[in-house]
């Protein structure tokens, strides 16, 4: 069972994952696949989430090509790496 938790955990496994285009910014769950779809493995092309997650990066995409200088700039705060202080609010 841990063997089969841990291939349907790993995208590249799955038959439809393998071969998407979003495969290095996704992921898989195979508690929610089992929960909502029966097969811990899901079905990808019926599966909600994975709907859900490639209409987000299909909008994020889509920003990043025609946002322009601002909607970057935005983007690149996301991304930023900084130290832990930024984080902790100091009295």
């Amino acid at each position: 069972m841990v063997h089969q938790l841990l291939v349907a955990s790993t995208q590249e496994a799955l038959p439809v994952c393998s071969e998407c285009a979003y495969l290095p910014f996704c992921g898989t769950c195979p508690i929610y696949n089992y929960g909502t779809q029966g097969s811990i493995f899901g079905l990808m092309p019926s599966n909600q989430k994975c709907l859900m997650h490639m209409a987000i990066l299909d909008r994020l995409f889509e920003l990043l090509r025609d946002g322009g200088p601002e909607v970057r700039r935005i983007f690149e705060r996301w991304t930023t790496v900084r130290a832990r202080p930024y984080y902790v609010q100091h009295d």
